[in-house]
């Protein structure tokens, strides 16, 4: 019975949304109050689970926006105002921080990507791509060791690397002065190509 509850409860917090749309239904019916209540009971709900996530929506928003168009101009006021917002949507957070990269922001981009690693919980692939933004603005910065130590973490997390990995690990040790480290990762990239 226990492992029965618990299976409930996963259930219910992994998909509050279906949950609250059965329930609505159920409650509707069993109280015969007239079916277009239930869409203004859920009409509702969303606008309040909007309003208590807007810098996520935001975000969302703006990435979806980025995607559909194809351009990133059109994003760009949702993910400012979702990152001052201190929002949780880390595809628009990594989407945001390349922009900023890009546009030569890079201290704001080292705060944005400092940010983005307080999160609970990061996908692997949206990391994997927050880690190399953050050395490169750790870099850009002045933090040589910083940049460094962040793709150093990535060695111990992920298995698979790519040539411009280690090819900009290998620069970064040359703007280090350690030549040696430098050799053993640039001659890794060349063994890639």
């Amino acid at each position: 019975m226990k492992s029965i509850l618990k299976s409930i409860w996963n259930a219910i917090k992994s998909h509050p949304h279906i949950c609250v749309i059965f329930l609505t239904a159920l409650l509707i019916t069993v109280l015969g109050i007239p079916f277009y209540y239930f869409f203004v009971i859920i009409g509702i709900y969303f606008i309040a689970m909007y309003l208590i996530h807007l810098p996520t929506y935001a975000g969302n928003t703006g990435y979806f926006l980025e995607r559909l168009t194809g351009r990133r101009k059109p994003a760009l006021p949702w993910y400012r105002f979702a990152y001052r917002q201190r929002t949780k949507s880390e595809y628009a957070l990594v989407s945001y921080g390349l922009y900023l990269l890009e546009e030569c922001q890079y201290e704001e981009a080292l705060h944005l990507f400092q940010y983005l690693f307080t999160l609970p919980s990061i996908e692997p692939t949206v990391k994997k791509f927050a880690y190399q933004d953050l050395s490169i603005a750790q870099w850009k910065c002045g933090d040589i060791p910083g940049a460094i130590a962040t793709l150093e973490q990535m060695l111990t997390d992920y298995e698979y690397f790519n040539l411009p990995f280690y090819t900009t690990l290998g620069f970064y040790y040359i703007e280090a002065g350690d030549y040696e480290k430098a050799r053993f990762y640039t001659n890794k990239a060349l063994e890639m190509d």
